[in-house]
């Protein structure tokens, strides 16, 4: 009989404990729905901004035809600054809504005092796909469009000014060559191209390099400094700078005059690809699959290795002919003899022994 008065009395206090409980953080329940509550509005203001901003007003064309489509719709200031003509200046758009189609039907008029209805607006009618076409092409253009208009008729501009024929019939045939830049002796092994003089650079099999004034069409400064052939160049990212690989050494030179900066020595190869990306990390690549990783600044090697040829393939096919770093810097890109592009990247277990 005692066994059950205890355990009556459990019940009482477990019954007592949850009611308390309950009390105690009711008010926390509470507020958490409330800020769920908030937290889906502010969520669905957020998509609704951002799926249905441009279309949640309805276009211009569309209200001027409801208000009566004679009058021709005024530009604001927004529309001076953003609309377009046809021919890609900014100005003003005035759309013609006498010729706007008028789409009636779609729902049934409403029969109301002092409204005259025939037999067209009282009954449910059909909208044709014709005016939904006209009625889309009368409207104004979208954002996307807009620039695109503007981009599209830079690049007109640029091409117009450089004496270039823009018409679709002119661009849509073969190339032509316009201008010819002599002055090597034998191949020429490699071109790079920037913004700023010298525009071009190239290195030939006679073992100089050139500096080109491409308004000119002549050589700025030819650089002898090479004995072997120059296969390959590469210029800095960020820097005005670029190197040169030949079998004797690697040069680092300094644009517009072509100063020389220093060596990279060490590579004991036919150098064939250069790479640099903005962590100045050097890469060279030569002709017997040897790779050197070198230090921009200061000229140091701190790695070298050997590219390994796919199986199948012979020991003299493990040449390097092009490289390049990805756009992150990260990754690098080489082209080889055995008929494969390798892709390097920093090995994340490495040691750094200093």
């Amino acid at each position: 009989m005692a066994s059950t008065d205890n355990i009556d009395s459990m019940d009482h206090l477990l019954h007592r404990s949850v009611k308390r409980t309950r009390v105690m953080f009711q008010s926390g329940v509470a507020d958490s729905s409330l800020l769920e509550d908030e937290s889906q509005k502010f969520r669905l203001r957020i998509k609704l901004h951002d799926e249905y901003d441009e279309v949640k007003e309805l276009p211009k064309a569309l209200l001027a035809q409801q208000s009566g489509g004679q009058k021709r719709l005024a530009p604001t200031s927004e529309d001076n600054e953003s609309n377009l003509t046809t021919n890609g200046d900014v100005g003003n758009m005035q759309i013609d809504t006498e010729h706007i189609p008028q789409i009636t039907g779609g729902h049934p008029y409403p029969s109301t005092p002092g409204v005259t209805l025939t037999s067209d607006d009282a009954t449910e009618g059909q909208i044709s796909d014709s005016n939904i076409q006209k009625l889309i092409e009368s409207l104004p253009p979208s954002h996307a469009q807009r620039e695109a208009a503007k981009t599209s008729h830079g690049v007109v501009a640029i091409r117009q000014k450089a004496g270039i024929n823009a018409t679709p019939e002119a661009t849509s045939g073969s190339l032509q060559c316009i201008h010819v830049l002599s002055g090597h002796s034998t191949t020429v092994a490699d071109v790079k191209c920037q913004e700023a003089d010298p525009q071009i650079l190239t290195g030939s099999m006679d073992s100089t390099i050139r500096l080109w004034d491409l308004a000119a069409g002549k050589t700025l400064t030819t650089l002898t400094h090479h004995k072997k052939s120059v296969r390959a160049l590469a210029l800095h990212p960020s820097e005005f700078t670029f190197a040169s690989g030949s079998a004797d050494n690697i040069k680092q030179w300094k644009c517009p005059e072509g100063t020389f900066m220093q060596n990279f020595e060490g590579h004991r190869a036919i150098i064939n690809a250069l790479a640099v990306n903005a962590d100045n990390v050097l890469f060279s690549g030569a002709d017997n699959g040897s790779m050197v990783f070198w230090d921009w600044k200061s000229g140091y090697k701190f790695q070298s290795m050997e590219t390994t040829v796919q199986p199948g393939s012979l020991e003299s096919e493990a040449g390097i002919f092009a490289c390049t770093f990805d756009r992150s810097g990260l990754r690098l890109i080489t082209c080889e003899a055995d008929k494969t592009i390798k892709i390097w990247r920093e090995d994340p277990e490495a040691v750094s022994i200093c």
